[in-house]
């Protein structure tokens, strides 16, 4: 999906837990905080396949709009709702020197994070932002080795 990361060498890994400050403010882990300074913009969206946020490092997130643009006909209802939800959501944001930045109001809530407890995922190409129960729930109800399987059958690596 994504590009510029790869040109950089980019691989976001890991998972830290955070409290997110009243005003939406989050304080990025240092190991990514390493990685996303290489971009001079970061972006925040409606998490695509869960209900997260996901960050994206530099022009992707503009990038994988154009191409969805291009792709999907005016006509198609569904296709078109995916993407105005996507669009709308996402914010252009800028991390400051101490490697904060502000999660807007309308993201925490997509999310579910009002506790102010968050867990922020490294996923190779992008970082995810996640309600700290919602991701607990979801690695307890997981499994594994069912997970890899579908994957290695479905993909043929």
């Amino acid at each position: 999906m994504l590009n510029i990361t790869k040109q950089i060498n980019i691989n976001f890994s890991g998972e830290f837990e955070y409290s997110l400050g009243s005003n939406g403010r989050l304080v990025l882990p240092k190991p990514l905080r390493e990685q996303l300074n290489y971009f001079d913009s970061l972006y925040l969206s409606y998490g695509i396949n869960a209900p997260c946020i996901w960050l994206l490092p530099g022009d992707e997130l503009p990038l994988l709009l154009e191409k969805l643009k291009a792709a999907i006909p005016i006509t198609d209802k569904r296709a078109q709702q995916y993407l105005r939800m996507l669009s709308s959501s996402s914010v252009k944001v800028k991390m400051d020197s101490m490697g904060r930045i502000i999660i807007p109001e309308h993201l925490r809530k997509y999310a579910g994070i009002s506790s102010g407890e968050c867990v922020i995922l490294g996923v190779m190409d992008r970082c995810e932002i996640w309600d700290k129960e919602t991701w607990q729930k979801l690695v307890q109800e997981s499994d594994l080795s069912e997970l890899a399987e579908n994957v290695f059958e479905n993909y043929r690596i």
